[in-house]
């Protein structure tokens, strides 16, 4: 009669080595562990590799994934916001090359040569009755030019913004990099999706710098 032998620990877990090779296994590190030759040991203690279990490396994966994500709403956050914008009522000089525009809602200086021109493309020089958006970042002064054509900065007044957009809650986040607010009665017009991309269509903003339609 033949007497089954009991395995010791150590020869069932080469047993088990043989029989499934790295294949969902975890090894444990400790101070001496260089790494695995077919796994590398992150600072977490979750091996990276052939030998990380299905657990860890889908952690891994979510981990990575809301990172990006962060990462990517981080970027679209840079959105410029004007500090003042109100329609041109008079010009004047100043001991600089910069110029003094009076607005219907304050006054605010800009170098024209020197600050940055968003809108129109390169630049755009103020007159009476056109409606001036400014503000600042780390980089620059900056500042947009929304001609006024008849308008002398009533209510109502549509001012013709063609720019692209993307809806943000309040606010439109236009294709220049500035962010302007919208109106609490904005009215999407044509729009379906919040993507506003389609031409001739425009944005009409109002005298004080807000966006109140999509045309």
């Amino acid at each position: 009669m033949t007497v089954a032998r009991s395995r010791s620990p150590e020869a069932r877990a080469l047993l088990e080595e043989r029989a499934f090779p790295l294949v969902g296994r975890h090894h444990p590190a400790d101070a001496s562990d260089k790494g695995h030759a077919l796994g590398v040991k992150d600072p977490t203690g979750i091996r990276c590799g052939v030998d990380a279990t299905r657990g860890e490396r889908r952690w891994l994966w979510f981990a990575f994934v809301a990172l990006a994500m962060l990462s990517a709403g981080s970027c679209q956050g840079q959105a410029r916001v004007p500090t003042i914008a109100g329609v041109v009522q008079a010009i004047e000089p100043t001991d600089t090359q910069a110029t003094r525009f009076l607005l219907q809602s304050g006054s605010v200086t800009v170098d024209i040569a020197a600050d940055d021109g968003l809108y129109p493309a390169g630049g755009g020089s103020p007159h009476v009755g056109d409606l001036l958006v400014v503000g600042s970042d780390d980089q620059a002064t900056w500042y947009v030019v929304i001609a006024g054509g008849s308008s002398t900065g009533e209510a109502g007044h549509c001012y013709v913004f063609s720019v692209n957009g993307v809806d943000r809650a309040e606010a439109i986040d236009t294709s220049i990099g500035v962010r302007f607010p919208k109106t609490a009665d904005f009215d999407r017009g044509p729009d379906t999706d919040g993507n506003y991309n389609e031409q001739p269509h425009a944005f009409c903003v109002n005298e004080r710098g807000e966006i109140f339609a999509w045309v």
